[in-house]
């Protein structure tokens, strides 16, 4: 789920060579809020890697949808365009507002735009605080529970991520907590 004006190019549309030589995993998940139906597929050119991922799949009784999962795939693929449109206009102006609150209440906050999904990384080094610290003030302070950047590797330290595929209202509760934890 990319967010305009961005646009995601797989490896394998590149060139055929590229292609021949991957795998290509997409799901109708995130983008259709679909992750109950675990649903997902691999497009796999190359006829011996497909054999061997199919053997891998049934090794670990990953072989067969369900018929449910199949039917909302399939839905969502042909029949989901202007929900996905509608999804994308919303998730944008739910960026668009944390990030005008960030600037207008919080300026230390710096919120990286998403090219894709809806999770925003927000960088907090610019309040000077300590990871350890910064949880405390958001949990004791704010009663915000967050993902932080460290998570990830040693590059996130000082980022927390928050999710804006929430109503308005929700992300308006949080952002004013993340304000009252580090305002």
């Amino acid at each position: 789920m990319t967010l305009p004006p961005h646009q995601h190019v797989p490896f394998a549309a590149l060139r055929p060579e590229f292609a021949a030589q991957s795998a290509t995993f997409r799901a109708p998940t995130k983008t259709f809020n679909l992750a109950g139906l675990q649903a997902a597929e691999a497009v796999i050119p190359d006829d011996s890697r497909r054999r061997a991922f199919r053997r891998i799949q049934q090794h670990h009784g990953f072989f067969t949808l369900n018929a449910f999962a199949v039917v909302g795939a399939e839905a969502a693929y042909r029949c989901g365009g202007s929900w996905l449109d509608a999804l994308l206009a919303y998730l944008q102006e739910n960026i668009k507002a944390a990030a005008a609150y960030l600037a207008d209440r919080l300026p230390a906050l710096h919120l990286i735009r998403p090219q894709a999904t809806y999770l925003i990384w927000i960088d907090c080094r610019g309040l000077g605080l300590s990871e350890e610290e910064l949880k405390r003030r958001l949990l004791e302070s704010g009663k915000l529970a967050v993902e932080f950047g460290s998570k990830f590797g040693p590059e996130g330290a000082g980022f927390i991520r928050l999710n804006a595929a929430c109503p308005r209202p929700t992300l308006e509760e949080g952002l004013r907590r993340l304000g009252a934890a580090l305002g």
